[in-house]
């Protein structure tokens, strides 16, 4: 519990002062930032460390695309997922298709886990994937955006859905 408490208090420290000293600036840097809660699809994993985990992340935006008409971007995602002896971090590059405030999207990568399975304990490094439905929320000077994600990959206990409430700069 202390090392949520301690990111909670890094990421809100580090987004109250990055959107301060952006506030000068009209033009967004493309970074988005989340935290929420993660939620596995894997009995073992619930049995042993309980059902709500943790996740924060960030994504940043490379570029803009045009999708037939439909607006996207392509960018890079990282995520970290835990809860007591599990862990991953994914990282993915990722496509996303913007639909008035709505948005979907798809990413793929590598996966760096920690996890123990009930009988073995270890580290992998396997292929992962993700996707995304989220909406933006713009009733303010920084806009905000809720999501809800599903990772997928070869390690079941790592695999699940997450819901996640961000700011973008």
């Amino acid at each position: 519990m202390k090392v949520i408490a301690k990111v909670f208090t890094g990421l809100a420290l580090g987004a109250g002062l990055s959107t301060a000293a952006m506030a000068d600036y009209g033009k967004p840097v493309g970074l988005s930032v989340h935290m929420g809660l993660f939620f596995t699809g894997s009995d073992i994993a619930n049995s042993i460390e309980g059902r709500n985990w943790f996740i924060v992340g960030g994504d940043y935006k490379l570029g803009d695309m045009n999708n037939g008409g439909t607006p996207a971007t392509y960018g890079i995602a990282l995520d970290y997922i835990t809860k007591g002896s599990f862990s991953s971090v994914p990282v993915f590059l990722s496509y996303t298709i913007h639909q008035s405030e709505f948005y979907f999207g798809a990413g793929a990568g590598p996966a760096f886990n920690h996890y123990n399975d009930g009988v073995t304990k270890g580290t992998s490094t396997d292929f992962g994937f993700g996707l995304t439905i989220g909406r933006d929320l713009n009733y303010g000077k920084t806009p905000a955006f809720i999501e809800a994600k599903y990772f997928g990959g070869s390690r079941k206990e790592l695999s699940g859905f997450a819901v996640v409430a961000g700011i973008r700069f």
